[in-house]
């Protein structure tokens, strides 16, 4: 089927994406870098994990009360977006 019909693929091209702060987001484990908090400003640019192990509180209930807050999610590993973005068929796709 290939051989007949064009192939072509958009990727979003960082291992890392930037929203709004989710405390559900927490348990995947992945790294969480707060970008702002309205209830702490003092703390952007913070890793959230980081934070909470300081301050000896649960990393999740942490996320709630820094809430409503902005965050950058480290969700995707860095050698596979660079393998998938070196394929001929891909083209950069990002809002």
């Amino acid at each position: 089927m290939r051989a007949e019909q064009p192939l072509g693929m958009d990727v979003y091209p960082y291992a890392a994406s930037s929203t709004i702060l989710e405390p559900r987001r927490v348990a995947a484990g992945e790294k969480i870098i707060v970008t702002w908090s309205q209830t702490r400003p003092e703390i952007q640019g913070v890793d959230l994990r980081e934070l909470a192990a300081r301050e000896g509180r649960d990393p999740t209930r942490l996320a709630e009360e820094l809430s409503p807050g902005g965050a950058i999610y480290f969700s995707m590993d860095e050698a596979d977006v660079k393998r998938v973005i070196s394929h001929g068929s891909v083209m950069i796709g990002s809002a």
